[in-house]
């Protein structure tokens, strides 16, 4: 069990970052019910599938897992997976800024990522650890004061599920170490997609009606939580910042220091972008180019 509850923690610590805890991701893509639904199936099977590939072939490795699902396209995957994991680092350094409001904000954001980053896994793991129960509770906080309706087409949902597995993707078969059967895998898979699909409908309704850079924060302040809820969006950027660093630093074999140096260069020319605009026209865009990833990635190997 405690297994299981590692790996919801690192999934989820990944996934939960500055557009969703901020709720522009979801003002974004999610604006009905139907698109929740959608997204709770798509993400259910995609889990189970790849958990349990990973378990029962041993897989441990990024490259491992392209080479089982897509070797014919391996390469491809690689470079988009680093690029879309390289400009993730880079919005949620964005975000960070946007929310914390402070001129260097997100400078100091991403120096604390590069010391976590110089743990490895195990610094990822144990920051998950602690800071997505902390988020999850910060989100159901602003969910019991708060209720709103939003209106959208099913296909944002698919798109939103796309991008989100190829962030997750490069993190998802070093976590096979916490797996010890293929009972525990699609258990795992199951829980996981339940988490944060219940999360994507706290988020959606606790939305304001009206659309804004960082909207969940904007519920906070009226309902007077925000001193509760800053904690908790800071942490959930820090988590899929790191993720998206380590994710990018997997996609490649070399030195270490030259990537950190790379994603702290990208992460200053980010400072100055709007983040609402990122969040829509990068995840956006690489929702829709990751679409065929997820043939390969559902199919039977």
């Amino acid at each position: 069990m405690k297994e299981i509850l590692y790996v919801t923690a690192i999934y989820t610590g990944t996934l939960i970052g500055a557009g969703f805890a901020t709720g522009k991701e979801i003002q974004e893509f999610f604006r009905n019910p139907l698109g929740i639904l959608i997204a709770f199936f798509l993400f259910l099977f995609l889990n189970v599938r790849i958990f349990t590939d990973i378990n029962k072939n041993n897989i441990y490795t990024y490259n491992e897992l392209l080479e089982y699902k897509c070797p014919r396209i391996k390469n491809f995957v690689i470079r988009l997976s680093a690029v879309f994991s390289l400009l993730s680092y880079g919005i949620m350094c964005s975000g960070a800024g946007e929310a914390l409001g402070f001129k260097g904000a997100g400078y100091l954001f991403s120096f604390v990522c590069v010391v976590v980053f110089l743990f490895e896994l195990k610094g990822i793991t144990y920051l998950n650890l602690v800071a997505t129960p902390l988020i999850v509770m910060g989100i159901m906080a602003i969910t019991i004061k708060s209720v709103s309706v939003f209106a959208q087409v099913p296909f944002d949902a698919v798109r939103y599920c796309s991008y989100n597995i190829l962030c997750c993707l490069p993190v998802i078969p070093s976590l096979n170490t916490y797996i010890k059967n293929e009972r525990v895998a699609k258990i795992t898979a199951c829980l996981i997609s339940v988490v944060c699909v219940l999360l994507i409908l706290c988020v959606y309704v606790s939305l304001p009606e009206y659309i804004c850079n960082l909207p969940l924060l904007e519920t906070a302040r009226k309902i007077n939580l925000s001193y509760i809820y800053y904690p908790a969006l800071l942490l959930a950027m820090l988590t899929t910042a790191v993720s998206s660093g380590y994710g990018y630093m997997c996609c490649f074999d070399g030195e270490k220091y030259t990537h950190i140096a790379i994603l702290f260069a990208v992460s200053v020319i980010m400072q100055s972008m709007d983040f609402g605009v990122l969040i829509k026209y990068v995840f956006g865009f690489f929702g829709v180019v990751s679409l065929g990833i997820l043939y390969f990635l559902l199919k039977k190997s």
